[in-house]
């Protein structure tokens, strides 16, 4: 037994002489099972730490509070993919502990329970997640020193495997009292499994779809720096077994090792339909320190017209940031910036830009000079007299059309990070021959140090010329206008021998309230079951559906006739999509209406005062379904609207077309 116990001596010696080189000295492996005497401090369950504790400082919040947590091991850094943490569970919920250190793994094994001594630690936050980490008097860094964290997370028992067994559940199950643990997903698959790695080297971390054969989604975010970075996603329906996080409103799962996903088919997955798949909030690098959504106005961006009448504006209805030199039936040159608010990048790391952004109607053969992205450390308000540096923009749409494309990660030139006063611009050229037609949406900026100046302050822009109201209004994205005129921006072809077979109804005019750009408004109370308006049959048209969209309030319903080639029409009535008494409202979604047949000469089944209309101030989607007509009229009436006497209406109808 000597010569045993001198010979486990050494080969512990030896342990410790070869690890001596490596990132950090290993506790040696303990000879007896390790036990916690629990002394004055109060145990507390993880749901009950995170009930103190709902909202921190950045910094993080040191807990006073003599308590201590006991949790078993479900996760670690054991493959790389789980970055500097671990998570713990108990029977009311798990938790993530921020420990600076790699290969934790070693330490604190799947199975091996803690007990976790709070009292010093801290309280912390990570995209609205309440974790455990400390206070460093460091934002950046809220991770437990390593030597700390071997003193408060204490060893309790041999690990047992058993101990961590992830709780099956379902896409449709989950909810914030979960975040944290581990749980297990079965009949899933992967987009586009068998195609795409887990990860991307030229990202630190991506996001994987994970479906459900009803279509239901989460994503499944993975480094670069896992040991399965690089292989591929299984194919076909399986089983995964992950730790449930969150970031934002998305929650996400982390892979512990690619033996979390197993059973696999290899074949095409099995699936019912369904396409739910959220906007990612989580950055690829860093944190977001800066994002814009223009849902309302430009934001922080400032718009600065250098030459031209036209200027940057926002478009509500699309979301979006848009600029165009197209204005009054012609091209005109413009120089025009939109220029971000001041950042601090003298701690930054890395920072990048993501955007979606489409682009039409102009030379695809200058887009790429004509639509660039710049920055700079010395601009105060004038574009002129500030060093530019250009950035280039990694994706760029086809410049034919309304699609929109994500600009991929964009990194700021490192010749800039470290500098104090950093913006970045979207530059649009136009001449008197080319204007396009600029979109910018989901602006979001990512930083690994870097920030906002205080407060986010926007340098003062130089004066501005009086901007148009609408330089070159978009076209719905998708179809086609089902006659000219009628996304009701040109006002002149809604004239009797132009676009309308009749003049336009008595309480009809033109709106600058738009989804984008004009609309065509009814405002006022009829004298009568009247006509607002009836387009003209223009050559031949067809199609499976016609859309429009209306926004406001009427006493009454709509009515629209479309008129068949034969000279045939069918009434759609909006009143018959409700019972009686039925208030059209965003609650109904899109309204898909059936056609009532009647012929040409007979007196058309309009129908009005079973209903009314209230949109609540949004923009309502109507399809109507057209999909058993052959061709529409060439000549003559080809569209009409309707509406109800003798109650008011205050109603805007935009962007008519056929597709």
């Amino acid at each position: 037994m000597k010569l045993n116990r001198q010979l486990i001596i050494a080969l512990v010696a030896l342990i410790g002489l070869t690890f001596a080189s490596c990132e950090r000295e290993y506790d040696a492996p303990l000879l007896t099972e390790p036990t916690v005497e629990i002394g004055d401090e109060g145990i507390i369950t993880i749901a009950k730490y995170k009930e103190m504790f709902t909202s921190v400082p950045e910094e993080g919040k040191i807990i006073e509070e003599d308590f201590a947590i006991r949790a078993v091991v479900v996760g670690n850094d054991i493959s790389g993919n789980i970055y500097k943490q671990i998570y713990v569970e108990d029977a009311t919920g798990g938790l993530s502990i921020g420990i600076d250190q790699n290969n934790i793994a070693n330490d604190y094994p799947v199975g091996q329970e803690v007990v976790i001594k709070l009292q010093g630690l801290a309280a912390t936050s990570y995209g609205g997640v309440i974790q455990l980490g400390m206070n460093n008097n460091n934002p950046k860094n809220t991770r437990i020193p390593y030597e700390i964290a071997k003193k408060h997370l204490l060893k309790n028992q041999w690990p047992d495997a058993k101990k961590a067994m992830p709780k099956v559940t379902t896409m449709g199950s989950i909810t914030d009292a979960m975040i944290g643990t581990l749980i297990q997903l079965e009949g899933v698959y992967f987009e586009k499994g068998g195609e795409l790695n887990y990860a991307d080297q030229e990202m630190n971390a991506v996001n994987r779809i994970l479906r459900d054969k009803s279509g239901k989604s989460l994503y499944v975010r993975n480094s670069k720096y896992a040991t399965f970075a690089n292989d591929k996603l299984p194919k076909g329906n399986g089983t995964v077994v992950a730790i449930l996080s969150k970031f934002g409103s998305d929650y996400q799962l982390f892979l512990r090792s690619a033996d979390d996903c197993f059973g696999f088919s290899g074949k095409e997955p099995e699936t019912s339909g369904g396409t739910d798949t959220p906007t990612p909030d989580q950055p690829s690098t860093g944190a977001v320190i800066y994002s814009e959504e223009f849902s309302s106005d430009l934001g922080k961006m400032t718009p600065i017209s250098v030459a031209g009448a036209q200027t940057w504006r926002v478009n509500t209805a699309y979301k979006n940031a848009n600029m165009s030199g197209f204005a009054d039936g012609k091209s005109n040159a413009n120089e025009d910036w939109l220029v971000s608010p001041a950042f601090d990048l003298t701690a930054a790391k890395s920072f990048v830009i993501n955007f979606e952004h489409t682009i039409n109607k102009g030379n695809v053969a200058n887009m790429k000079s004509e639509q660039t992205l710049w920055a700079s450390d010395n601009y105060s308000g004038d574009v002129k007299s500030a060093t530019w540096t250009p950035v280039t923009i990694t994706t760029y749409p086809t410049g034919t059309d309304w699609n929109y494309v994500k600009s991929g990660a964009i990194n700021l030139p490192a010749s800039l990070l470290g500098k104090a006063n950093v913006v970045f611009a979207f530059k649009y050229l136009a001449t008197d021959a080319s204007s396009a037609n600029w979109q910018i949406r989901a602006l979001k900026v990512t930083s690994d140090g870097g920030k906002l100046t205080a407060g986010g302050t926007t340098p003062t822009p130089q004066p501005q010329p009086e901007p148009n109201p609408n330089p070159n209004p978009e076209q719905p994205a998708t179809g086609k206008l089902l006659f000219p005129g009628a996304d009701f921006e040109d006002w002149s072809l809604m004239e009797k021998g132009k676009s309308l077979l009749f003049p336009l109804g008595k309480i009809v005019e033109q709106s600058p309230n738009g989804r984008n750009g004009k609309a065509l408004h009814i405002n006022g109370t009829p004298a009568g079951n009247d006509y607002m308006i009836t387009a003209a049959g223009a050559g031949e048209k067809s199609g499976s559906t016609i859309t429009l969209y209306i926004n406001g309030k009427a006493g009454k319903s709509l009515s629209f006739m479309v008129y068949k080639e034969d000279g045939s029409l069918a009434v759609f009535n909006l009143d018959e999509f409700g019972t009686k008494g039925h208030v059209i409202s965003p609650a109904d979604g899109e309204i898909i209406l059936k056609p009532t047949e009647k012929t040409f000469n007979d007196k058309p089944a309009n129908s009005y005062a079973n209903g009314s209309i209230d949109t609540q101030g949004k923009w309502l989607k109507i399809t109507l379904d057209i999909s058993s007509f052959s061709k529409l009229a060439k000549e003559k009436n080809l569209f009409s609207i309707k509406v109800g006497k003798a109650v008011a209406y205050d109603l805007l109808i935009d962007d008519i077309t056929i597709q």
